[in-house]
């Protein structure tokens, strides 16, 4: 298997964060450690540079990597490299998810001042680790979050069919609640979230420190800067990667009674977003 580097961690743009950090250095760490659960498609590369950024040289942070967790575990397994076998969705996701989950919790106990990745929100983390720990999302209007993916799954080889025969099939269910999962910390993919897993993802949202929303970031910006006491931007780290496809209405019908646990448990953040900010 042929290995590809993430664009986002080029030499290029590794020494472009060095320049920053070591920038910063002088000025000291933030007053509150992150930890940023990643919601796949809702811009949080962006998100985790900027908060990689701010953190000064002496100080570390925790990446939690894709692609790597995933070999990493089909070597164990297999004894070989196939990223396919351990795929977020597939049947061994609980097994990618609980490794990703012990580096997080090992990088809160480490103490480095950003923790993130796409791992799944974990209670016992949260209770552990929330003194010292701000945790933050980012989140997206469902309908578009599931379009992206489709079609980010596409580019990346794990998906060939269309549109609209991907949206009869179970990979298309888990995309469809990806919120509801990784708010509800939803190891089993062997069954769709129900009532009880959309119930505890509207629950943990109140734990959340900060939850953003791709359509709108300056609030989330705002809040960041006041809880770090540092100031944070954001880039655009893989804007334009692919063209919005064509989708008829019959099709968007099909996807938002997809996401219809998805869209509640947006809607219930975006409320709750308005209810801090009028604090």
């Amino acid at each position: 298997m042929q290995k590809t580097e993430n664009p986002d961690f080029t030499l290029t743009k590794k020494l472009g964060r060095f320049a920053l950090r070591f920038a910063r250095t002088p000025f000291g760490p933030p007053k509150r450690k992150f930890c940023f659960v990643h919601v796949p498609k809702c811009g949080g590369n962006s998100v985790a540079i900027a908060f990689i950024n701010r953190i000064p040289l002496m100080q570390d942070s925790t990446w939690v990597p894709v692609v790597e967790t995933r070999r990493a575990l089909s070597v164990a397994y297999l004894g070989h490299m196939d990223e396919n076998k351990f795929h977020d969705d597939g049947p061994n996701c609980a097994k990618v998810y609980e490794l990703r989950r012990q580096i997080a919790t090992m990088g809160m106990d480490l103490g480095h001042y950003f923790v993130g990745g796409h791992f799944l929100f974990d209670s016992a983390s949260y209770e552990i680790f929330s003194d010292e720990y701000a945790w933050v999302t980012i989140l997206r209007d469902p309908v578009s979050r599931l379009i992206s993916h489709y079609r980010e799954e596409v580019r990346s080889g794990f998906i060939d069919f269309s549109l609209e025969d991907y949206l009869d099939t179970y990979t298309a269910k888990m995309h469809a609640t990806m919120i509801t999962r990784y708010m509800a910390g939803w190891l089993d993919n062997s069954l769709a979230p129900d009532e009880i897993a959309k119930n505890l993802a509207l629950q943990n949202l109140k734990k959340f420190s900060a939850i953003g929303f791709l359509d709108d970031l300056a609030p989330f910006k705002e809040r960041v800067s006041n809880i770090s006491g540092k100031s944070f931007s954001l880039g655009h780290s893989r804007a334009g990667i692919a063209i919005k496809p064509d989708v008829s209405d019959q099709t968007l019908a099909r996807i938002r009674k997809l996401c219809q646990s998805d869209s509640e448990v947006y809607e219930h953040a975006r409320a709750l977003r308005l209810e801090t900010l009028s604090q």
